[in-house]
């Protein structure tokens, strides 16, 4: 049987339990670099994200509340959220990342998540790279946008195709692990999809498709 020769990963909900955006922001709240008007905004956001279809063209565009935050402050910030995010690492996918890389088979995380809240884990792992959507920096201030296009949806499957291409091979041979529908154009390229604890949308259509489905939990 063939076996993938890259694995790529989801972050939220799929290796920890909940959001890593999410957990920052609230963060950044508590330290009150974020105003309580923005904090408010993430029910909103998220139920679009998990139940809705998204405008992934207003997603791009620039959030003032979060503006003028120092670089080193976000990194501060992410750091402390790790300590929170290893406590909800699911043990089942942790080993099935540990597999892939005592076989020689180079892991990556893909991620709609911001880089600098997801930088953490690839230590964590001894991940082989990050693809992500980026956090735009002015003079070491953040600018309230993301440089380039966020990795959501069709972007997402843009830059982990450009990924595979540089390794050298085709998303066929690659694995894919994610819990959302909006991974949808990724899983239906990729050679090895695995359905993670999906939402109601990608577990029906991972049933049509015969892919695997788990449903790890967290300790």
């Amino acid at each position: 049987m063939n076996k993938p020769k890259a694995a790529f990963f989801d972050i939220d909900h799929t290796v920890i339990r909940g959001s890593s955006g999410r957990h920052f922001l609230t963060s950044a709240f508590r330290k009150k670099i974020i105003p309580f008007k923005m904090l408010c905004s993430i029910p909103f956001y998220y139920f679009q994200y998990r139940f809705m279809h998204p405008d992934w063209e207003n997603w791009t565009k620039k959030f003032p509340h979060f503006a003028g935050i120092d670089r080193q402050t976000v990194c501060s910030i992410s750091g402390e959220c790790f300590d929170v995010y290893k406590k909800t690492i699911f043990p089942e996918i942790a080993s099935i990342i540990k597999d892939y890389k005592e076989q020689g088979c180079p892991v990556y995380f893909a991620t709609s998540s911001i880089d600098i809240f997801v930088e953490p884990f690839m230590d964590h792992f001894e991940a082989d790279g990050l693809i992500s959507s980026k956090l735009e920096f002015i003079d070491d201030k953040t600018s309230g946008g993301f440089l380039g296009e966020p990795a959501f949806g069709k972007e997402k499957l843009k830059k982990v195709r450009q990924k595979a291409e540089e390794l050298g091979i085709g998303l066929h041979e690659c694995a894919f692990y994610s819990d959302s529908i909006h991974d949808r154009p990724l899983m239906e390229t990729a050679g090895f999809p695995v359905a993670v604890n999906p939402d109601k949308r990608l577990k029906k259509l991972a049933l049509e498709k015969n892919w695997p489905i788990i449903e790890p939990r967290a300790k």
